[in-house]
């Protein structure tokens, strides 16, 4: 999915339920089906992203891996690294 446009998305997905942004859960949350599964996209602040995060994407082993707290942590310091340079 991640390689469909836009167009695509809104051709293949059917949008079953919208959450808007509320500023106590930080962030906005889309859920859309192709008819056989459903998928949530979520968009909002990092760190309240990633405290719900149990995997992510390993680039070096291809593979979703478990999120570790360690591993949360190096990525809140990189997102914060990447503010810091505007």
């Amino acid at each position: 999915m991640i390689k469909d446009n836009e167009a695509v998305c809104h051709k293949k997905y059917k949008t079953i339920v919208q959450l808007d942004f509320e500023s106590n859960r930080k962030c906005m949350s889309t859920i859309v089906s192709d008819g056989s599964k459903n998928i949530q996209f979520i968009k909002g602040a990092p760190e309240r992203l990633l405290e719900k995060c149990t995997k992510y994407f390993d680039k070096g082993t291809n593979a979703a891996v478990d999120m570790t707290a360690k591993q949360r942590q190096t990525f809140l310091a990189l997102i914060e690294k990447q503010a810091g340079q505007g």
